[in-house]
Parts: structure tokens; C-alpha cells; sequence
């Protein structure tokens, strides 16, 4: 199928906390419980349209789902470089999930950019807070085509990619130990695009966590943010056939559409993936 734009992702957090079932989830809309820890990384696609002018625009989102063990940490920092977008996962009902945040936050960035001088976390970030309250905010964070995102104080740029927190297993709630408002406020803190709280098992929210992320992306492309072509595809994002002129013009359809993707399974040693240990993009 041609689009206009591909997207590059990343699923990072620690071992356990959904990352495998919420690409599962997205990309064939279905959930296996038995779902083993990612060896490595996964791969999986997905065809989505999202709303532009005068038409929508139809955009591949490429998703990395990366190893939470820290046996293979190294082999999933490969995967990191380029990317447009992170999705940082962490179990609402495993605090030390969401206290490895941080870390994984920095290893994004400094992974991710490396070209960039390493961004140090806030240091008013306090994710050890144990303010339990089970305030469960059901605001779906929709992002809209205008140039603010839905939570104030949160940015979508850190040196052009978008970061999001989610928070996942939501259909756990009565075994909740992170409140909502802790994770809005380490969002917020560390200038995160916005925070979300998920459940791949149900697949609430999944498809908003996703197509949201895509929108904020597409709409800082549109209004000259990010240059999406063959020589700027470092930051994760690639013009397809539509944006090259050798399909037309395209973007028939419905915004937030989509058509169907697909996961598979990498080999543990990126060279053997192409691109040099990295994404093919």
C-alpha cells in the first residue's frame, strides 16, 4: 500500500510490562496471554490515515519492540538511533517499573540523538513518590490538527523525536500502584509529548496511544518542524511514493483509518537485519 510518510518507533521499559502485547494489539488487533519476553526485537507494521488539509494523509508506522531484559539492553540500543517516536511502557501495578523510567529516558536520549549532547533528566522528577491515589483519569488525549497538543506543559520535541509515557494494564486497576497522577506528572516534568494509561489486554486506548503519537508527528511535519525525506530519514522519517509524485496525489479515505500490519521476529544480531544494526529506514 503507498503512503506519504513512514514513521519510525520504538517500544522501550522494562521486562513484563506489556510492550510485545501493545504492538500485538495495534497491529493485529488481538491479545496472547502467553506471550513470552522479546529475545532481542520484534518488528511489526501498520497503515494508518491521519487528518491533514486538504485531505487526509496516509502514513506506515514501523514499530521496534525492544528487549526489557537488561541481558540484551546492548542489542536493543542499536535499534534506538533514528527514531521519530518513543513509546516508553511501564506497568501501572509494578511501581519499580515506573521508577526505571528515568533511566530508560536517558538511554533514549542519548541513544537516540546521538549526535546531540546527552539531555539530563529533571531533577524535580520524583517517581519514588508513593501517593497512591487510584484517580483513574479516563482522558483519551486525543490530539487534534492544530499546533498545541492536548495536556499543557508537555512538548513534543526533544531534539525532533516524540516521546510518550504510557502506563499499561489498565484492566488491572484494583491492583494499581502507580496513581495517574504521578505518571502525568513525570510526563510533564521531563517535557514528554503527553501520557497516557493503557490496557493491551482490552485494547482501550491502544489505538489512541499510537495514532495520537502519529498525528503530533505529522502535524510538526506539516507546519515545518521536521523534513521528511530520503536525506533527513536519521530522524525516523521517510517520504513514500505519495510524497515523491509517483503515485498521485492519494489520501483518499477516512482519517484514522487503517489497514491491516503485521508482526515478525527479528534476529538477535542487528547486522544480520540490514541497515547496519539499525532500522532499514
Amino acid at each position: 500500500m503507498a503512503y506519504h510518510y513512514q514513521f519510525k518507533y520504538i517500544v522501550i521499559g522494562n521486562s513484563g510490562v506489556g510492550k510485545s502485547c501493545l504492538l500485538l494489539q495495534f497491529t493485529d488487533n488481538r491479545f496472547d496471554s502467553r506471550n513470552e519476553s522479546t529475545i532481542g526485537v520484534e518488528f511489526g507494521t501498520r497503515t494508518i490515515q491521519l487528518k491533514s488539509k486538504p485531505k487526509p494523509k496516509t502514513v506506515k508506522l514501523q514499530i521496534w519492540d525492544t528487549a526489557g531484559q537488561e541481558t540484551f539492553r546492548s542489542i536493543a540500543r542499536s535499534y534506538y538511533r533514528g527514531s521519530a517516536c518513543v513509546l516508553l511502557v511501564y506497568d501501572i501495578t509494578r511501581r519499580n517499573t515506573f521508577q526505571a523510567c528515568s533511566e530508560w529516558l536517558n538511554d533514549a536520549l542519548s541513544q537516540c540523538n546521538a549526535s546531540h549532547n546527552k539531555i539530563h533528566l529533571n531533577n524535580n522528577s520524583n517517581v519514588s513518590n508513593h501517593n497512591n491515589s487510584n484517580n483513574n483519569n479516563n482522558n483519551s488525549n486525543n490530539i487534534n490538527n492544530n499546533n498545541n497538543n492536548s495536556n499543557s506543559g508537555m512538548s513534543d520535541n526533544h531534539h525532533g523525536m516524540t516521546i510518550i509515557l504510557i502506563g499499561n494494564k489498565l484492566d488491572l486497576e484494583r491492583q494499581r500502584q502507580v496513581s495517574y497522577e504521578e505518571g502525568e506528572r513525570f510526563a510533564k516534568q521531563n517535557n514528554l509529548a503527553y501520557f497516557m494509561e493503557t490496557s493491551a489486554k482490552t485494547s482501550e486506548k491502544v489505538e489512541a496511544a499510537f495514532i495520537n503519537s502519529a498525528q503530533i508527528i505529522l502535524n510538526r511535519i506539516e507546519r515545518g518542524d521536521l523534513v521528511a525525506d530520503d536525506v533527513h530519514a536519521s530522524n525516523g522519517i521517510k517520504s513514500g511514493d505519495y510524497m515523491k509524485g509517483l503515485n498521485g496525489n492519494g489520501g483518499s479515505g477516512g482519517a484514522n483509518g487503517s489497514s491491516s500490519g503485521g508482526l515478525v521476529k527479528i534476529d538477535q544480531n542487528p547486522s544480520n537485519n540490514g541497515g547496519g544494526g539499525g532500522c532499514p529506514c
